[in-house]
């Protein structure tokens, strides 16, 4: 009987998130001609189960960023250029640990600065973290017990996430969220005054325990 139910969130988080694709999509060929009067992000943060991490891609406008950084911490990192920062690495990590926090089962989970890809105007910069999660399911359930014991103590029950990337810089600063794990999409929208979300891993079969209150966002 729950089956429908959690159909109809999985297809509202899908449209979700294909607006979101779509909206970032339109913004990408627009500001690639001009000079961008809005100012957004977009991370994606997606479940690789053979490392048994996330991978985590912010995109952010280069000029913003190489803008909020010279005004914290006064450097300049000339990302993309003959003269780069020859640290930049530690001036990245510096703001986006300041400013991106996620949390699993309420643990913080710490962020592995990997590489970074530049276009003409915008920045990615890709993160992973560990986090041991499988697909939920009454089998697995009925095998592993409750949450107290068994292999179902170590999946993924709870998410926490702050993004105030750039809102130091831009009040009208909008950062989007992606969130894959296995089959579960999830799309969230953070600006200057709501940047955090507390939000469940829906499965297939009721949860052993009450969710944590979610954030307004």
């Amino acid at each position: 009987p729950d089956k429908p139910k959690n159909n109809k969130h999985q297809n509202y988080d899908k449209y979700k998130i294909l607006m979101f694709l779509k909206i970032g999509l339109i913004l990408h060929l627009f500001f690639a001609s001009y000079p961008h009067p809005l100012h957004v992000s977009v991370t994606n943060i997606e479940y690789n189960q053979e490392k048994k991490a996330f991978d985590v891609a912010f995109k952010i406008f280069t000029d913003d960023f190489e803008t909020i950084i010279f005004n914290k911490y006064g450097v300049e990192l000339k990302l993309g250029k003959e003269d780069e920062l020859q640290d930049y690495e530690k001036y990245i990590n510096q703001y986006v640990f300041e400013h991106f926090c996620i949390e699993i089962n309420e643990k913080n989970k710490k962020l592995r600065f990997k590489h970074k890809k530049m276009n003409d105007i915008d920045v990615w910069l890709y993160y992973e973290f560990s986090a041991k999660g499988h697909r939920r399911s009454k089998a697995l359930a009925t095998e592993s017990g409750s949450a107290s014991g068994g292999k179902n103590k170590e999946n993924i029950k709870f998410v926490a996430i702050t993004n105030s990337l750039m809102c130091d810089l831009y009040k009208d600063q909008t950062n989007l969220v992606i969130f894959n794990y296995f089959d579960i999409q999830k799309g969230f929208s953070f600006d200057y005054n709501n940047n955090n979300v507390i939000f469940e891993i829906i499965s297939d079969f009721p949860p052993e325990a009450d969710p944590p209150k979610a954030e307004k966002f």
